[in-house]
């Protein structure tokens, strides 16, 4: 009697087994991380920005080295980045008992920061100030005229001390920062510049002008 089909099939076929796909992996995975080369002491005191050539001159009795290269113990405790420079620092004219020249995170009480600046302190005398045209987190700005001149002014009070925090040298030095740069950009910017600058016990007082533009497409304070 003939066989079926299906056990044609069952006598011709070669057993199932499993793909590829589903055996077991003979190398772990994810492959495991090598670690990276350690940098040569050249390019470790290249990063760190220091140029000495230590060991370049042979001691009588040292033995030491002559190619410059430091010992593994010297690479190891080396930082691979020089710290960032300090910012906002004291200048060189500053007094030696000025607050500018504390540790930049010293707190200041309002007593000390009466006069730090050396600024004029005459912005009543030389204008006259108005109403308030805005206020920020950092001041306010008022309606400003010069009474010699009768120009109109816009009059920048920045508070020596911050409204959230106490005050710093770093706070004074970066309102210092900010004078002297707009005092260097001068009439160059478009909107407005800075043309005096005033300091009384409270506040730092910005004197800014508008600058208007002529037809021709010239422009004249």
């Amino acid at each position: 009697m003939g066989e079926t089909p299906s056990a044609l099939l069952s006598n011709t076929l070669p057993p199932p087994s499993l793909s590829p796909l589903f055996t077991t992996r003979r190398t772990p995975w994810p492959p495991p991380l090598r670690p990276l080369p350690t940098p040569p002491a050249s390019l470790l005191r290249w990063v760190t920005g220091d140029r000495s050539s230590k060991g370049n001159s042979s001691g009588s009795g040292g033995g030491g080295n002559t190619d410059g290269a430091s010992s593994p113990e010297e690479d190891t405790q080396k930082p691979i980045f020089a710290p960032p420079p300090p910012d906002y620092a004291a200048a060189a004219t500053d007094p030696p008992g000025s607050v500018l020249r504390l540790p930049a995170k010293t707190e200041l009480t309002p007593s000390q920061v009466g006069a730090v600046f050396g600024y004029p302190r005459d912005l009543a005398a030389q204008y006259q100030v108005g109403s308030l045209l805005g206020a920020g987190s950092f001041g306010v700005v008022r309606r400003g005229v010069h009474r010699a001149t009768g120009a109109a002014y816009a009059i920048k009070s920045v508070a020596k001390v911050p409204r959230r925090g106490a005050c710093t040298p770093r706070h004074l030095l970066k309102l210092r920062t900010e004078v002297d740069v707009m005092r260097q950009l001068g009439p160059s910017l478009d909107a407005v510049y800075l043309a005096a600058v005033f300091e009384d016990a409270g506040a730092v007082h910005l004197g800014e002008q508008k600058k208007n533009k002529k037809k021709g497409g010239g422009e004249q304070p």
